[in-house]
């Protein structure tokens, strides 16, 4: 998979307000609306940074433009950091404060965001084979694992395309993991698909929708 430079990935992220200093009344009225403290890992994008500093590469219409491109610093503000299976961080998920007419959160333009996933500090010990939790929550997207990871446990969430590199995690042999996923059709699906990939483990399943009493996301 090709994920964005490095450096470019960390200047960007650095530039940004962490979510716990940022005054933005869009941000605090999205959170409110989803139950959510700032009690989790993610940053508002700063106005000031130049997006014309970063790679330029192709969009899907061919057109060229910045892997960040700055109307995204207004449309997708908060930015949540993505990590491999070694705990490496190695890019970015930009979720729009906005309605439902657009669309609600975007990876960087031409690269991939396969085989990564959202996790908080208790996870990443995991990933790095720092530490491990006796419990560990895995869940669907950045809203569900901001739920979570707003009360300190242990988490990871997935995406798109990162289900399999859940195998290539050193799982301890002594860990309950806690699969909570929507309760639809499609989301009994992904739970399927993660116990499979954490097999031999025997996880947990429950219904985080009914367990946060969350709304629509």
């Amino acid at each position: 998979c090709s994920y964005p430079e490095p450096q470019e990935l960390m200047a960007l992220f650095r530039a940004c307000i962490p979510v716990e200093d940022s005054q933005d009344p869009a941000l605090q009225k999205w959170m409110k609306s989803r139950s959510l403290t700032s009690n989790f890992y993610a940053r508002v994008a700063s106005p000031d940074f130049d997006c014309g500093t970063l790679t330029f590469v192709e969009d899907s219409r061919g057109k060229r433009k910045p892997w960040f491109p700055s109307k995204w610093k207004s449309k997708f503000p908060l930015l949540f950091p993505l990590y491999d299976s070694k705990g490496r961080m190695k890019s970015l998920q930009a979720r729009s404060l906005q309605g439902s007419k657009h669309p609600k959160s975007m990876a960087p333009v031409g690269y991939s965001a396969s085989g990564l996933f959202f996790a908080n500090h208790h996870a990443l010990n995991l990933l790095r084979g720092i530490s491990h939790p006796q419990t560990l929550w895995v869940v669907e997207g950045e809203v569900d694992y901001a739920s979570v990871a707003q009360y300190d446990a242990p988490v990871l969430g997935i995406k798109s395309g990162s289900i399999s590199a859940l195998k290539e995690i050193q799982w301890p042999e002594r860990i309950t993991v806690i699969i909570a996923t929507d309760h639809d059709e499609k989301g009994l699906e992904y739970a399927q698909k993660i116990m499979e990939a954490i097999a031999p483990l025997r996880p947990l399943t429950i219904n985080l929708d009914a367990l946060m009493n969350k709304e629509a996301v």
